[in-house]
């Protein structure tokens, strides 16, 4: 398959985001607030309740429907997993599936309620669940893409006699539940999954207004806009820029999200959970309403 950056896709985890912000305090369950957390078995038939219930509040930013487009679902470090079904009227696409490693599902509304089986009454486990919006770039990066496997992980020196030697401290991701990170099905060659920590320099040219911030960085509209900020109007829940899709919500790029380098290609090998490795992210101006940003991804674990 091919590994070419074409337009990239960041699957940002809001349960994490709202964690960080203090938003959602009732979320209690591990798995929906890490990525790659402790592994949780539960029973062969179990309800997985994923922002079904809110805390009451007269601003309707808590109205999920409304500031969550393009919803999503991972599970990964699945074992024994045979089937899903939403429990309410959500509907759900299965974008990558397989009862053994991690599947993505695309849902229609946030408000999701799943029911995780096994057809032979046998304990389904996994490492997380990371749920939330996915921000698609408009368009391809520039041409000029760098993609790095690092193996900083390995030491090598000369000893006295001439000879090389080396020390590991990592080379690859831990492995999810027994089987290596990304990996789908059963083989019998479990430890010889892909190394190497990858990495992507990418950026992005002639971003529009609408494509780079939102229309205000405020939640409420205010006087200024001829609005009465009392009315809880969110300026921001909707928009479909870099800005409030990805910057805001991983903090910078500091929260871990799942990039795929490529929205229209599913392959396995194609999924990393990383970070921006940047401690500033710059919009450049090259027309009053064009500009230029930078990305530096890097896979974590």
């Amino acid at each position: 398959m091919s590994k070419v950056v074409k337009k990239p896709r960041f699957y940002v985890n809001y349960n994490q985001f709202f964690s960080y912000y203090n938003y959602f305090p009732a979320l209690t369950q591990k798995y929906l607030h890490t990525i790659n957390y402790d592994i949780t078995s539960v029973p062969s038939s179990q309800n997985i309740n994923i922002w079904n219930t809110a805390p009451n509040t007269a601003v309707d930013f808590y109205n999920l429907n409304e500031i969550m487009p393009n919803c999503f679902v991972f599970i990964l470090g699945i074992k024994n997993l045979t089937n899903i079904v939403t429990t309410n009227d959500s509907v759900w696409t299965p974008l990558v599936t397989s009862g053994e490693g991690w599947i993505l599902l695309t849902v229609d509304k946030p408000e999701i309620e799943l029911k995780l089986y096994n057809d032979v009454n046998s304990d389904i486990s996994f490492n997380s669940i990371v749920a939330g919006s996915y921000w698609e770039a408009p368009h391809s990066p520039d041409l000029r893409v760098t993609q790095n496997y690092s193996y900083a992980g390995i030491r090598k020196r000369q000893t006295k006699g001439g000879h090389y030697i080396s020390n590991t401290n990592w080379s690859r991701p831990p492995k999810w539940n027994g089987r290596g990170a990304w990996e789908q099905g059963s083989s019998q060659y479990l430890n010889l999954y892909k190394s190497g920590r990858r990495s992507w320099d990418i950026s992005f040219s002639y971003l529009s207004d609408d494509q780079s911030f939102p229309d205000s960085t405020n939640l409420l509209k205010d006087s200024y806009n001829n609005v009465n900020s009392d009315d809880g109007t969110l300026v921001n829940k909707t928009e479909t820029d870099i800005f409030s899709r990805l910057i805001h919500p991983t903090a910078g790029g500091s929260l871990p999200f799942i990039f795929q380098p490529d929205s229209t290609n599913f392959a396995a090998d194609q999924f990393a959970i990383c970070t921006l490795d940047q401690n500033s992210i710059g919009f450049q101006q090259t027309s009053p309403s064009l500009y230029n940003i930078r990305l530096k991804v890097v896979e974590i674990w």
